[in-house]
């Protein structure tokens, strides 16, 4: 086995002797042909592919090399590249000049990553400029909230830019720009003028499109309609009309709002327009209206015997069984709908 190892060896130099041997005499018969060029470039060829089937034969014998446990050596590898570089159209300087340029010229992929780096510093500059604007827009929307509750500057704040500045406020502006409206009406009720102040602001955000529980902003406007001080009845009705229709809508199978209801309840009675609901809805928002028991006194209570009357002669029932079942309300209405399911399970 050894001695036909050192023969296959000397046979691979054997086939590598004549091939340099046959392309120095290609580069020899190249220089002294100077009259008969397409003698020159046939003979060139048919040596081309003498070189071909040599390196050929010795990439086929490397199997053969210790019953074919010899591998690829690093020379038989640059044989390789050898053997395609003259099998092809490039010439080996042309391969030399490619590379070398290829160290010189940004490649495609280092260009494409410098327009999207490009484009992405772009996205930033713009996305940090929006976001500039938009904080301008939700101070300036909140400092003309802030005059429109001024007991003192209200009357410098135009309406309609009121409405603007609020439309083009952001998500969390316009939540912030709620609570300090609904603050307001809260705790206006001895305060001249500031539960009209309100209605303006709820407005704008029902306009403002802003669609996280819209029915608090219809709400909100119900009751500050309601509980102004020379009240729209019909208007505040109307909107809490809505607010229940928007409810329903996002909890079809919870009890209703029994705050919504209990305003409702109010203007509807003092409301001269007449009632275009189902009888089963006019039900359940006198039973939603009396479900607490805080609710269902100030119903009750002697200076509102007109919205008694009102509920006795609209429902169809037996208005006796109309018992208070939660007895206190506090946070009740307030409360998400599974928190709601909680309470009315435990009520025996």
């Amino acid at each position: 086995m050894f001695n036909f190892a050192n023969s296959l060896l000397k046979a691979n130099q054997t086939i590598l002797l004549i091939g340099n041997i046959l392309l120095m005499q290609l580069n020899n018969s190249s220089v002294a042909a100077t009259s008969d060029n397409e003698k020159n470039i046939s003979l060139a060829a048919v040596l081309k592919h003498i070189v071909v089937i040599l390196i050929s034969i010795y990439l086929v014998c490397i199997p053969l090399g210790k019953v074919g446990q010899k591998r690829f050596t690093p020379v038989d590898m640059g044989i390789l590249v050898i053997l395609l570089i003259v099998n092809s159209d490039i010439k080996f300087k042309e391969v030399v000049e490619r590379i070398s340029s290829a160290k010189l010229t940004p490649t495609s992929v280092e260009v494409t990553l410098k327009e999207k780096v490009e484009q992405l510093s772009e996205k930033i500059d713009d996305q940090a400029k929006k976001i500039d604007e938009l904080d301008k827009a939700d101070a300036e929307a909140k400092s003309c909230v802030d005059l429109q509750l001024s007991e003192t500057s209200y009357k410098n704040v135009n309406l309609d830019d009121l409405s603007k500045k609020i439309g083009n406020a952001s998500s969390s502006a316009k939540e912030a720009i709620y609570k300090m409206a609904k603050d307001a009406r809260r705790n206006g009720h001895n305060k001249n003028g500031i539960i009209e102040r309100t209605i303006p602001i709820f407005q704008a955000l029902i306009d403002s499109k802003y669609k996280n529980a819209r029915c608090r902003f219809y709400a909100q406007l119900g009751y500050a309609l309601k509980d102004q001080e020379n009240p729209d009845w019909e208007e505040a009705k109307n909107n809490l009309d809505v607010a229940i229709s928007l409810w329903e809508q996002n909890h079809p199978n919870d009890t209703l709002p029994s705050v919504y209801c209990f305003n409702w309840l109010f203007c509807a009675a003092n409301s001269k327009d007449k009632l275009e609901l189902e009888q089963e809805e006019i039900n359940k928002r006198i039973e939603a209206a009396t479900i607490c028991e805080t609710l269902y006194a100030a119903i009750k209570d002697e200076k509102h015997k007109n919205i008694l009357d009102w509920m006795c002669k609209n429902y169809r029932g037996d208005i006796s069984k109309l018992t208070p079942k939660l007895n206190n309300l506090s946070g009740y209405c307030r409360k998400d709908s599974d928190e709601r399911k909680k309470l009315l399970s435990g009520i025996k």
